[in-house]
């Protein structure tokens, strides 16, 4: 079966097809642009990672620097675990709330015991022996500033 088909007007407009296309409203320069909280759908907090805040002491005779000891944490896991699960850990260093030798991390609950394996496994940063160890496991940054404050 042949359809005739019209020749190419360069005068006409495209027609929407089945109504795929949406008319927009032509732009007013009175109105104000809609704020981005009101496109956004929050997440419910049942849905929402629950994440875990580690408090990790940093033992070697050196210093070292809080940069190089993020890269060797974030490459061991890596080399353990793997990117996918790297991702789903969801590593976040708060180096602002360093004291002395010790930091913190937030982790994913899931990823938990995974990140205590990773410092277990690191040994040496920039040809420095280190040792890092796990002080204080908490559901709350609030209870881990705390706990630094007080180990003054």
């Amino acid at each position: 079966m042949l359809v005739k088909t019209k020749p190419f007007d360069k005068n006409s407009k495209p027609k929407p097809l089945n109504n795929l296309l949406v008319k927009t409203k032509p732009f007013d320069k009175n109105s104000k642009p809609k704020p981005l909280n009101n496109l956004l759908v929050k997440t419910k907090p049942t849905l929402q990672d629950k994440k875990r805040y580690v408090v990790y002491e940093v033992m070697s005779e050196a210093k070292i620097n809080s940069y190089d000891l993020r890269r060797e944490i974030e490459i061991t896991y890596i080399k353990l675990f793997g990117e996918i699960d790297f991702i789903e850990a969801n590593l976040r260093f708060f180096p602002n709330f360093s004291l002395q030798n010790k930091m913190i991390i937030q982790v994913a609950r899931t990823s938990l015991e995974k990140l205590k394996v990773v410092f277990g496994w690191i040994k040496k940063i920039n040809e420095k022996e280190v040792l890092l160890h796990c002080v204080l496991v908490s559901g709350t940054i609030k209870t881990c500033k705390q706990f630094l404050k007080n180990s003054v």
